[in-house]
C-alpha cells in the first residue's frame, strides 16, 4: 500500500508541501476546512473562538477561522514539536503535560471550538479538555476534519491505538454513535463533538483512488487494498 494512497496520511502525516497526483497537501487540507465552515454555516453553528489542538490542528482551525470570520487564537501549544500517535496512552499524557498556555488572551466565558484532524482513542481531547478546565474556559467543543474512525488500519499506518468508536463493527446505527459521542461529551464536558460528514470529507478525498478503510467499512478503496491486506 503506497503512503501516497493512504487518507489518513494525507489528513495528518505528510507536510503541506507533498504533492499527490498534482495537488499539494495544503489544497487539500484547505479544502476540508472550507467543506467543514459551509457544513457548519448550513447548520447555524458559531463560535466566539477557533484554536487547535496542538500542532496539526493548527492548519485547520486558521482555515476554518478566516472561513467562518471567526477570531483565531492559539491556546495551547507543545513546547516541542512531536508527534503522539501510536505510542501508549502513557507517553502520549506525559508528552501532552507539556502544554504552555500562549500569549494569546482568552475570553474565559467564551464558546471556543478546538479543531484537529482525527479523533481516535479521545485521549488527548480528555487532555485538552482538561486543561481548558484548569485555566477556566468555561465553553469549548471540538471539531474533527474526518469522519469517524471506527476501522483498524491493516497496512499499519496508524499503529496501537485503540479507537472510541470501536465495537460497533463498522456498521454502526445512528443511535449507537450518538451514544459514544455523548459518552465523550459527558468525560470532557465539553458543548459538541463534530466531525466532518463524510459526503464533505469524500468531496475532496476521492475514496476511489485512496484508501480510507479507516473511516467505513464499507467505503470503496482502489484495486487490492481490501483483498490483499499485508501480512
Amino acid at each position: 500500500m503506497l503512503d501516497n494512497k493512504c487518507a489518513f496520511n494525507q489528513i495528518y502525516k505528510f507536510g503541506e508541501k507533498h504533492i499527490i497526483d498534482g495537488i499539494s497537501i495544503q489544497e487539500i487540507r484547505r479544502g476540508l476546512s472550507l467543506g467543514m465552515a459551509e457544513y457548519l454555516h448550513a447548520r447555524s453553528k458559531s463560535y466566539d473562538c477557533i484554536s487547535a489542538i496542538p500542532n496539526t490542528g493548527y492548519f485547520y482551525a486558521q482555515q476554518l477561522a478566516e472561513a467562518m470570520d471567526c477570531r483565531f487564537a492559539r491556546i495551547f501549544e507543545k513546547k516541542l514539536f512531536k508527534r503522539t500517535l501510536g505510542t501508549t496512552a502513557t507517553k502520549r499524557v506525559s508528552t501532552y503535560d507539556s502544554l504552555l498556555m500562549t500569549l494569546d488572551a482568552v475570553d474565559k466565558a467564551a464558546h471556543t471550538l478546538f479543531v484537529d484532524e482525527a479523533l481516535l482513542s479521545g485521549l488527548t481531547v480528555q487532555i485538552i479538555a482538561n486543561a481548558c478546565q484548569e485555566i477556566g474556559l468555561k465553553r469549548y467543543s471540538f471539531a474533527f476534519m474526518s469522519p469517524i474512525t471506527l476501522c483498524h488500519c491493516p497496512w499499519g499506518h496508524i499503529k496501537h491505538t485503540d479507537r472510541w468508536f470501536e465495537g460497533l463493527n463498522g456498521k454502526p446505527t445512528q443511535t449507537e454513535v450518538e451514544n459514544l459521542r455523548r459518552k465523550l461529551i459527558d468525560v470532557t464536558q465539553a458543548q459538541e463533538i463534530i466531525h466532518c460528514p463524510p459526503e464533505v470529507f469524500f468531496e475532496v478525498i476521492d475514496s476511489t483512488a485512496n484508501c480510507s478503510l479507516c473511516f467505513y467499512d464499507g467505503i470503496p478503496a482502489p484495486v487490492g487494498c481490501r483483498n490483499a491486506a499485508p501480512e
